[in-house]
């Protein structure tokens, strides 16, 4: 079995590195050490020209000898502000949490961690598999920008898991919903979503609102 305390030296390792989107060249440069040391290569494709990435997708090959077609492991280097100075703290519970300055950026390191140690168990054990590709993209958090400027001619496999989902283990999503952008402007004090929302304020009063949004113009237009 892989070892509960290797797993979090690792994710407290890989949360240590600063890497907000487009900004992961450290990240990319860890994870090509990490899986060296498994005798795992990893290469960067050319995609940072067209993302703004300082780095390009880490890509790697692992062959398994199985006779099962492969299969392809992905998740994101990136995490979401606020970012810089992140560490994992290990409560006696079981439960990770970051200090309360930055977010943790379990989303997707911990996606992350769990692929590396799968390799390196089936490596260190020369346990038989189905070959496996390895993907780690740029700028998730930006509307997959790394995923969407790889090379996909590259892939060989017909099946894929990405790790980037919360939930029990063994839970998998084969749909989700998809993204709706609006242009919308806000007057009032901006607040972290995550942190302290109860420190926003919105200077409209409700029927501005109404009206900016134009969702009630007609009830409105009644009232008066």
């Amino acid at each position: 079995m892989v070892s509960y305390e290797e797993m979090k030296q690792t994710f407290a390792a890989l949360v240590c590195i600063d890497a907000p989107s487009l900004h992961e060249r450290t990240m990319a440069q860890q994870l090509k050490a990490m899986f060296a040391k498994v005798s795992v290569t990893l290469s960067e494709d050319d995609s940072a020209a067209a993302t703004g990435s300082d780095t390009g997708n880490p890509y790697g090959y692992v062959r398994g000898g199985g006779k099962k077609p492969p299969v392809l492991l992905a998740a994101h280097m990136d995490t979401v502000s606020p970012v810089h100075g992140k560490k994992a703290i290990f409560a006696a519970d079981g439960t990770v949490r970051s200090d309360g300055t930055t977010v943790l950026g379990a989303d997707d390191l911990a996606g992350v961690s769990e692929i590396y140690h799968a390799i390196k168990y089936l490596r260190e054990n020369h346990i038989a598999h189905r070959d496996v590709e390895l993907l780690f993209t740029v700028g998730e958090e930006l509307y997959c920008k790394g995923a969407k400027a790889f090379d996909y001619d590259k892939i060989k496999s017909k099946q894929a898991y990405v790790l980037d989902l919360s939930g029990r283990i063994g839970d998998a999503a084969y749909a989700a919903p998809s993204i709706l952008s609006f242009c919308v402007t806000i007057n009032g004090q901006a607040a972290h979503a995550g942190f302290c929302p109860e420190e926003g304020r919105n200077r409209c009063n409700d029927r501005q609102w109404a009206v900016q949004t134009g969702v009630v113009n007609k009830v409105l237009e009644e009232e008066e």
